[in-house]
């Protein structure tokens, strides 16, 4: 049996397939230090680079979901902003009611409470006719023609009753796969609409027509109008604060969702920059010692200068 026999080719052949394995090596960290991340190319950890995929596209998603529950937070923000003005809208107006009751007041001081009753009157059609962004607050899903206001329309001229246009229907987003959000209030339910007529904005026109005509009987019942709506508003508003904590809570858990998701990603995409200097110290180490190895390797023997 002959043995075989280790040449000096063969062993230069062994130290340079080493010295490129050690100097690939010495690249692949450097780069991790560079760029920051573990992996430049899905071929140095397929399993890996699969849940990066993953988790990159989970965090998209759940951004996205994040992004419009944010949206109702602010929606429903403003929502209720305005539904506060118009509560105090219902108190000045029943304040200035119970005055206009007192027959001891003259005309003049009749015609200035009639006139104040008709501005909070146009004040609380402006307010049903809110806008957020490119979106009415009110106005439910229904679409609104270049020529509409809103959802309350007057009937004929600025000061006039209104026809209430929009639905009762609640704009959704996607917070999940398969959940949604309302993003919006009940805008029928607000200004307790039936049909196309406002009772809210009814009551409050009631009042500015009986102030207008020294209707004391007219008055009297628009005060009790008045005093229904303010509790059906207060009731509404109550709800909608409720809606609003909801968008908030759902906001809040992808929030968290979203940290989490991300903290796992940077654990197995990013560069351990401890361990990649501890690697790197090694590689450089042993690629020196190589070097050595291989210069006294490679010094001519006696045999080459007798050849």
């Amino acid at each position: 049996m002959m043995a075989n026999r280790v040449t000096l080719p063969m062993l230069q052949q062994q130290l340079l397939a080493g010295l490129s394995a050690l100097q690939s090596q010495l690249q692949q960290t450097q780069s991790q230090m560079t760029t920051g991340y573990r992996i430049s190319f899905p071929s140095q950890d397929p399993g890996s680079s699969q849940l990066i995929l993953q988790y990159n596209g989970a965090i998209a998603q759940m951004q996205g979901w994040q992004q419009n529950a944010q949206t109702a937070v602010s929606t429903l923000q403003a929502t209720d902003g305005s539904v506060g003005e118009l509560q105090q809208v219902l108190q000045r107006a029943r304040t200035l009611a119970i005055q206009g009751e007192n027959g001891a007041m003259t005309a003049t001081d009749q015609a200035a409470l009639a006139n104040e009753m008709r501005q909070l009157y146009q004040q609380a059609v402006t307010i049903a006719n809110t806008t957020f962004g490119d979106q009415y607050l009110f106005g439910g899903t229904s679409f609104f023609g270049a020529g509409e206001r809103g959802p309350a329309q007057p009937s004929a001229g600025d000061l006039s009753p209104v026809v209430w246009s929009g639905n009762g229907k609640e704009v959704m987003l996607a917070t999940g796969s398969s959940t949604q959000l309302a993003s919006t209030a009940n805008g029928q339910d607000v200004f307790d609409v039936t049909g196309t007529s406002s009772k809210l904005l009814d009551a409050l026109y009631s009042a500015y027509q009986a102030l207008e005509n020294g209707d004391a009987t007219a008055l009297g019942d628009a005060t009790a109008q008045l005093d229904q709506e303010a509790a059906h508003l207060s009731a509404a508003r109550a709800r909608i604060g409720a809606q609003q904590n909801q968008a908030q809570a759902t906001s809040d858990m992808l929030a968290a969702a979203v940290a989490t998701y991300t903290d796992r990603l940077h654990q197995l995409a990013d560069t351990d920059m401890a361990q990649a200097i501890t690697t790197l110290n090694l590689n450089q180490t042993v690629y020196q010692a190589a070097l050595a190895t291989g210069a006294r390797m490679m010094l001519p023997s006696l045999a080459d200068y007798l050849a």
